[in-house]
């Protein structure tokens, strides 16, 4: 067995030299490409336990209405803490946000000279919540276009950014 050190790439080059690995993790990003070039197996829908995944899951991995492959886990996002910045800034348990404008705030009482209130990584799970909660995503429902230039998603970006 080979690990892959760039699983992406060494996937890609993989497909294109005729010789793909038999089992691979697909995200949810690359997976829509893989699977319009016919390049998966659409076995899914035969297991056994296909109809136990969480509905967003199965829909992840559903091509022109196939369930296609298994959903190997999904990604809660979480809001951590730390508790010690979040005293000092005086703030208290009532202080955690629900809303778009609270996260601000409290992002604002947490930010210092040295060090941002809010932060986050690079990957698409992080920004593409901000994304969706603003109605936008990386591409139409049907998969076909990209939007990742709407009006939903440049809301989301400036949120992020004044944060």
């Amino acid at each position: 067995m080979n690990i892959a050190s760039d699983l992406v790439q060494q996937l890609s080059q993989g497909f294109a030299g005729g010789k793909p690995a038999d089992v691979f993790y697909l995200d949810t990003g690359s997976f829509a490409g893989y699977a319009a070039n016919g390049s998966l197996l659409p076995y899914a829908a035969k297991m056994t336990n296909a109809g136990d995944f969480f509905p967003t899951l199965t829909s992840s991995f559903t091509y022109k209405g196939t369930f296609t492959c298994a959903p190997k886990d999904f990604s809660t996002l979480a809001l951590i803490i730390n508790t010690d910045d979040w005293t000092a800034a005086g703030l208290t348990d009532a202080d955690i946000p629900k809303t778009w404008d609270q996260l601000a705030t409290v992002a604002a009482k947490l930010t210092t000279p040295t060090r941002a209130g809010l932060t986050f990584g690079p990957q698409y799970e992080r920004i593409g919540a901000f994304f969706k909660q603003a109605g936008g995503a990386l591409t139409d429902k049907a998969g076909t276009k990209a939007t990742v230039n709407s009006s939903q998603n440049l809301k989301a970006l400036t949120y992020v950014k004044g944060c």
